[in-house]
C-alpha cells in the first residue's frame, strides 16, 4: 500500500512542529545571578537569586544600610512535551514578600532575561505568582 505524498508531508510537518516545542531547560542560561525586577520596587533594596548547577538556589536581599539577608534552598528542573519547569523547595520567606516555593513554568529564558510563572504553590491561598529577572553581569 502506497501512502499519498500529502499525508507523508503532513506527518513530517506535524513531527517537526512537536519537536520544535519539546524544549529542555538550557542550564547554561539558568545558572548564575538573576536580579528580581519588581513592579513596585523596594526602596534601595536589591533581591538577587543565584542558581547553581548542583541544584542549590540562593536568594539574597541587600538593604541600603548594608545588611544582607541570605536564604538558601534547592531547585530541580522538569520538562514535559511543551513546557519546562523549575520546582523550588525549602525556600524560606523574606520579610514582606510572598512565599516562592512551588512549581514555576519557564515562560522565557534567554542569556539575559528570565520569566517564571508559578502554576502550583505549597500554600493554597497563593498558587499563582509571576517573577521577572534580568541576568547580572
Amino acid at each position: 500500500m502506497k501512502l499519498p505524498k500529502g499525508i507523508i508531508f503532513l506527518v513530517l510537518l506535524l513531527l517537526l512542529f512537536v519537536f520544535q516545542y519539546c524544549k529542555k531547560v538550557n542550564k547554561s542560561y539558568l545558572v548564575g545571578e538573576w536580579e528580581l525586577v519588581e513592579i513596585e520596587p523596594l526602596e534601595d533594596e536589591e533581591i538577587v537569586w543565584t542558581f547553581y548547577a548542583d541544584g542549590r538556589l540562593e536568594r539574597v536581599r541587600e538593604y541600603p544600610d548594608g545588611i544582607i539577608e541570605d536564604l538558601g534552598s534547592s531547585y530541580t528542573t522538569k520538562n514535559n512535551l511543551f513546557s519546562s519547569f523549575i520546582v523550588i523547595s525549602d525556600m524560606k520567606e523574606l520579610a514582606g514578600l510572598p512565599d516562592k516555593n512551588g512549581k514555576h513554568k519557564i515562560m522565557k529564558l534567554t542569556s539575559s532575561q528570565m520569566i517564571l510563572q508559578r502554576v502550583q504553590g505549597e500554600l493554597e491561598e497563593t498558587p499563582f505568582l509571576r517573577n521577572e529577572f534580568i541576568k547580572k553581569q
